[in-house]
């Protein structure tokens, strides 16, 4: 036999992480990565190694972690391990073997099995073949195995008593349509996971579903993809960290190795408002469109910035749109900024539900802002502006907001600037008049 790793006597609590077991070359013996197997082995812990590409001539057989002989009193843990065997030329196939009356928390492991054996022999997943203590929990068993003749792509072999077994929170896949046997429960065969949970009384909370690998050998989760082991895990107490050492959700895990973040849905912000020096009144627009920012903050002090997003208000609709790509579901400030007006924040906390759309207009009322803090731009139709005229960007219009106004009129600087508080790419007296007068008017940010 071939192994990588072969513990055969006296070894107390040897733990075995971080290693990479493959093989190169075919040969006329069994391939196994890693063989512990021996009566005076008192435990061990198997954890976050990378088992993959195995190779065997067509009378021999895979393993990629092969346990036998251990003692009724051995414990040992099994977690966040990878492990990818292709089946091409192999007799049989077997992702964990377990054949000894020990007791095993096998944990956030991720096995895949795909390709096609020689002969009508079986590949196996999970095979327990003793009357072993086991808890299998939050695993992602997958095999695409394709037997030949009578062979069995099993995702559950068992032979030993189900009074020992506890197993549930995972993911039991078999893709085979040929001889597609599931599980063995010791006594019958179950064909899916349906009538495994009916049979056995196992694995209640467990889905067989597509983990959206993002393609194997690599046993990662695409995490651009909507995964069903996303969150559908059971957390285990001791085990904080994933295959990469990431952190685990302490509520809803992962299934598999491989705890992810799957990308936020965007939703949309509608914002309607007007700037109120753009405003034409006697042409019922403004005079050009213009970028603004929009920031989500947090619905309680100190209000920190959850989201922010750029977008364009349109100078006839008073309308914009804008992506919110990172904010959960929750209560949040909309708080607008423009190049030469006053911050201004929505009038209270608004109730945004994640990947949909928010619509706020701060057009129709004064009190749609946060303490009142808008004008009146026009009658008929009642609309109301946001002051402008902050060109220094410090929160409120006062004297040095009139200076450099002033300054850039005097010296003809025209275009998109950010004295021109009217839109009309002119620095002149009448953005001169508006700096003075919310000058005078005391204009500032008002904000929670």
């Amino acid at each position: 036999r071939n192994r990588g790793i072969w513990d055969n006597a006296n070894s107390v609590g040897t733990v075995y992480t971080g290693n990479e077991f493959f093989k190169t070359t075919s040969h006329a013996s069994d391939a196994i990565a890693v063989h512990i197997g021996a009566n005076s082995i008192e435990g061990f812990t198997f954890t976050k190694n990378y088992v993959h590409d195995l190779k065997c001539i067509s009378t021999s057989s895979i393993y990629g972690l092969y346990i036998t002989g251990l003692s009724s009193g051995s414990a040992a843990e099994i977690s966040n391990n990878m492990i990818s065997l292709v089946a091409n030329f192999a007799f049989t196939v077997n992702g964990i073997y377990e054949g000894s009356q020990a007791n095993y928390n096998i944990f956030y492991n991720t096995v895949l099995l795909y390709g096609t054996p020689s002969g009508n022999n079986p590949s196996v997943c999970y095979g327990r073949f003793s009357n072993s203590n086991v808890n299998l929990k939050n695993n992602i068993l997958e095999n695409k195995i394709t037997p030949s003749g009578s062979g069995q792509a099993f995702i559950i072999r068992n032979t030993g008593s189900l009074a020992s077994l506890s197993s549930d929170h995972n993911d039991l896949k078999n893709d085979s349509s040929l001889n597609n046997t599931f599980a063995l429960d010791g006594i019958d065969y179950r064909y899916n996971l349906n009538e495994w949970k009916s049979g056995t009384g196992k694995d209640s909370n467990s889905i067989s579903a597509d983990p959206l690998f993002v393609g194997a050998p690599d046993l990662h989760i695409d995490s651009t993809a909507s995964s069903p082991v996303n969150g559908a895990g059971i957390p285990v107490a001791g085990i904080t960290t994933d295959f990469d050492n990431n952190l685990r959700s302490v509520t809803a895990p992962d299934i598999g190795a491989d705890e992810f973040n799957p990308p936020n849905p965007s939703g949309t912000l509608n914002l309607t408002m007007i700037m109120e020096g753009f405003y034409d009144q006697a042409a019922d627009r403004m005079r050009a469109a213009d970028s603004v920012k929009v920031y989500l903050r947090n619905s309680s002090s100190p209000y920190a910035t959850v989201d922010s997003s750029k977008g364009i208000i349109n100078a006839g609709t008073f309308t914009g749109s804008f992506t919110i790509a990172n904010a959960l579901s929750g209560n949040y400030y909309i708080q607008v900024r423009h190049r030469n007006t006053i911050d201004t924040w929505s009038a209270g906390a608004v109730a945004y539900t994640q990947g949909g759309t928010l619509n706020y207009n701060f057009t129709t009322s004064v009190s749609q802002a946060f303490g009142n803090n808008m004008k009146q731009v026009d009658s008929s139709p009642l609309r109301f502006g946001i002051y402008s005229a902050d060109v220094t960007r410090d929160g409120l219009v006062n004297l040095n907001d009139i200076i450099s106004t002033y300054n850039n009129a005097s010296s003809f600087v025209n275009g998109y600037v950010v004295t021109d508080v009217t839109g009309d790419n002119v620095t002149n007296l009448n953005d001169i008049l508006l700096a003075y007068n919310n000058s005078n008017g005391f204009v500032h940010v008002v904000s929670p």
